[in-house]
């Protein structure tokens, strides 16, 4: 007889100011049993504090974000607070080469629904 510890789900922040997009990139993760979402925040102060507060193990950082700073913004600052670049993700409708650098896993959000979830249990499933 095997015993089988379950992982507590990797817990995830969306920073994204779309509604729609939102719902949708929060119901992916939402329906994925190794995820959840602990909160969703659309611009960079209520990012920092969510982040504080939370502590995810995952972030999903639309590029632009409601306020003067961008969702890339945001993930140069998690990172300066601890969470490494391989935990975050750019989703964006904009392409690659219209953001500034940035060391982030970058996602068109066209292409979310397959490749978001895939990227994540790529990092922990």
């Amino acid at each position: 007889m095997t015993t089988e510890t379950k992982q507590p789900p990797v817990q995830v922040l969306l920073v994204e100011n779309d509604p729609a997009w939102q719902n949708i990139i929060g119901r992916l993760v939402q329906n994925h049993p190794a995820f959840m979402l602990c909160n969703t925040v659309d611009h960079y102060d209520a990012a920092i504090k969510a982040f504080q507060s939370y502590r995810p193990d995952f972030v999903i950082l639309d590029w632009q974000i409601n306020g003067k700073k961008s969702g890339v913004d945001v993930g140069h600052a998690l990172l300066e607070l601890g969470l490494p670049a391989e935990k975050m993700v750019v989703v964006s409708s904009a392409p690659l080469s219209a953001m500034p650098a940035h060391p982030f896993f970058y996602i068109p959000k066209i292409a979310a629904a397959r490749d978001l979830i895939d990227r994540m249990v790529l990092l922990y499933c």
